[in-house]
Order: structure tokens, then sequence, then C-alpha cells
């Protein structure tokens, strides 16, 4: 396995109020896998097999954006982001299988009787525009919303866009006076947090279409089904609500966050058999409705803290 990762950002403010970013990454992978089983070495193949599988794996992102931050009177701050994100995956896989060999040693495919090989490319971009809001009141209430359009090449060339919306709002009680007077002495900070939002999930690419595969048959190469191809495929969409609070205690040496969610996916994506008659095997298909519930419960404590060494621990 060869793999090779490079990242790199920047950050440019050209005034007070506006920040911008920019971040790209690169992720490239080699997998080679040669498996010899030399003749003689297994019962019923007397003469040998190699088997080998090579895999090449590119992606590329870029992530834009820019924050325009705006103080108004009365202690009421806004920050207004605008971005825009891409992913370009490209994926060869080759596979090949040799047999029958003559002499023993470590052989090639060249020298097999019988050869057998599979080939798989894919292509496959993945971008979205965003924009997300966050205005804050007297340092205390916080009203965050969000809108995001992604499109991929997953459908071929109707890539159309998919709109996902947040909204959350957050409250740090420890600001408020009475909360100062009453548990200042052991509670730093007590937030209250509620948040609802949208996401999707693509499918495989080429899954709505009808394919065709050419197999090899006594000799000769013929058609054959493939995937049995569904126009109304689509992505399936998860929508969560979670609410909960965060906690920090002890002049921020511990800190503790309860979350409690629920999330909900239509038009979730399974596997479905088609009618035995027409000799295709199994569609993806939007058939489902998932629901997952749940409360996390986390725990992080600040153990030493010294100029020379900080350790922290946490649970969750």
């Amino acid at each position: 396995v060869n793999r090779f990762v490079f990242s790199a950002g920047a950050q440019y403010q050209p005034a007070s109020f506006l920040t911008t970013r920019m971040n790209v990454g690169v992720d490239y992978r080699t997998n080679h896998q040669r498996v010899i089983e030399p003749i003689g070495f297994t019962p019923g193949t007397v003469t040998g097999e190699l088997t080998r599988f090579q895999r090449e794996f590119a992606s590329v992102s870029l992530d834009v954006a820019g924050t325009l931050t705006t103080q108004f009177a009365d202690g009421i701050s806004s920050d207004l982001t605008v971005g825009a994100q891409g992913f370009r995956n490209e994926e060869s896989i080759v596979t090949s299988n040799g047999r029958d060999f003559a002499l023993p040693g470590a052989p090639d495919f060249d020298e097999a009787a019988v050869i057998t090989s599979s080939e798989a490319n894919e292509e496959l971009f993945k971008g979205g525009f965003y924009v997300q809001e966050e205005i804050g009141i007297a340092r205390r209430l916080y009203l965050k919303a969000g809108y995001r359009l992604d499109a991929s090449t997953t459908f071929g060339d109707d890539v159309g866009f998919q709109g996902f919306p947040k909204v959350g709002v957050s409250y740090i009680l420890s600001e408020e006076g009475f909360f100062r007077r009453a548990m200042g002495r052991w509670a730093d900070e007590l937030k209250l947090r509620v948040a609802y939002g949208r996401t999707g999930n693509q499918p495989e690419p080429f899954l709505r279409d009808r394919t065709f595969a050419a197999i090899s048959f006594r000799g000769e190469s013929a058609p054959a089904p493939d995937n049995p191809g569904n126009t109304d495929l689509r992505a399936e969409v998860t929508s969560t609500l979670e609410a909960g609070v965060d906690v920090a205690l002890l002049g921020n040496r511990l800190g503790l966050s309860l979350t409690r969610y629920g999330s909900t996916t239509t038009d979730a994506l399974f596997f479905v058999p088609e009618q035995p008659a027409t000799g295709l095997s199994t569609q993806l298909r939007n058939v489902g409705e998932i629901t997952n519930k749940g409360t996390e419960l986390e725990v992080h404590a600040l153990v030493l803290s010294t100029p020379q060494v900080q350790w922290s621990v946490g649970l969750r």
C-alpha cells in the first residue's frame, strides 16, 4: 500500500469585519495484492494459481468560505458565512486470475493457460454552496440558521440540486446575574442548546441506469444483464433534532455535555430482489424509513496543566 496525503490552507483578512479562508486536500492511494499458490500447493488445483488485485484511488477536495462580522448596538452581533465545497473522486480497480502453470517457481500471468480479468472505473464529483447566519444577543442568546445546496454526478447528466436547511438556538444561562450569584462559585458556564438539520446520502454512481456487461462465454464476448436500473432512484434524507446542555466546572477543569437526539431517515436505500422471472438480481430502491434515538454523555477533565505539560482525559 502506497499513500500520499497533502493538505494546505490559507486565511486572508482584507478588513477587520471580513475573513476569508481556503483549504485544499489531496489523497492518493495505490493498493497491490498478489497471491501465488504454487504447483501442488492446494489439492484440486495441482497446476497452481495466481491472483492479483490492483486499486488506484485519488481524491481532491476544495473548501472556500468568507465570513462577514458586524457589531450592532445593544450587544447584537452578526456572523454571515458564505462558502462552497467540492470533492472529486477517481477510482480504478483491476482484478486478474491465472491458473494452470507448466513449471514451478514464481510465475507471471503470461505463463498461465487460463487467464481471466475484470476492470472497474469510477469518477464522481460532489459539491455544494452554503450560507449561514449566526446572530448573537448580549453574549447570551445565539440564533443560527443555514441552508446548503448539494449536487452530485451520481445520476450522470441529471445532476440537480438538493437543499438542506438547519436552524439552532443556544442560550448561555451562566451569563445571567442570578446564575452568578447562586451558582458562580462552582459552575463556570452553563449553556442550553437545541438544533434541527437535514442531510442527504447519495447512492453509488450508475445505479439509476440500466446497464449490461460483456462477459466471456465459450471463448466469445457475450452481453449479459448487469444493473436493472431505477429511474426513480434518489438520495435518502435524514432529519435530526437534538437538545442538550453543556456545563463547565471547577475553573473550567471539568466539562460535562449531555445530548438527547432523534433522527429519521426517509427514502432509505436498500437492495431489493427483482422478480426471478426477469433473470436479474437486486436493485437499489428508496423503500425504507429508519428511526434512530439516543442520549450521549461526554465528560472531559483537565488533569494536569503546567507551562510545560497539559494532560486531559475524556469519556463518551
